[in-house]
């Protein structure tokens, strides 16, 4: 819908409708981390919904303090480490990265700790382009994408697409994947204004 609405207006634009499937797939995707037992994508996904919230915010103009951000963040992380770790125990083990059986496999593909390492990597770049913005936007009161989200998301994009295609982790593969070709436009886009 974004890249829709930004190739109508022939510039990278941001709307509401944009934050608020954000918000939704945030969690959704948070939730299926923890119930993976993939802790850093839970976390990642769940401060992400965080951000999208707090666009819409000021997209509204209802600006809550910036205070209230930072516990919304420190909260909803608490809340997902506490999930993920409390499914672990009724799992019987503590895994931090697990890699996603397939239907093929009962266990999912073995994965090396430098694998891991490399995939945690690219999902903080991928994630730190919500930060980026987030940083831009509070700065500039309004919600906006610059070509520095666009270019952050590429370069995350690709190294998580690697760790996700390697680890065959199909679900969290098409986030990367998806975005990448609407990143490309968007700051095709961007540089050409």
């Amino acid at each position: 819908m974004q890249w829709w609405q930004s190739e109508k207006e022939g510039r990278s634009v941001v709307n509401k409708t944009f934050w608020q499937l954000s918000i939704w797939g945030n969690l959704s995707l948070a939730l299926h981390g923890a119930f993976q037992f993939q802790w850093p994508i839970a976390l990642l996904q769940g401060a992400q919904a965080v951000l999208a919230k707090r666009n819409l915010e000021l997209m509204r103009e209802e600006r809550a303090p910036i205070k209230t951000v930072y516990y919304q963040l420190i909260l909803t992380l608490l809340f997902l480490s506490l999930l993920t770790i409390s499914l672990s125990y009724l799992k019987g083990e503590w895994e931090w990265m697990r890699v996603p059986s397939t239907p093929w496999s009962e266990k999912g593909h073995e994965v090396s700790q430098l694998w891991e390492i490399l995939g945690v990597f690219g999902l903080l770049l991928f994630s730190s382009r919500f930060f980026v913005q987030w940083w831009e936007t509070e700065r500039l009161g309004e919600s906006h994408l610059s070509p520095t989200f666009w270019s952050v998301s590429l370069i995350g994009a690709f190294f998580s697409s690697i760790y996700f295609w390697y680890s065959w982790d199909f679900i969290n593969l098409m986030g990367p994947i998806f975005g990448s070709l609407s990143a490309v436009r968007n700051l095709i886009l961007s540089l050409r204004r």
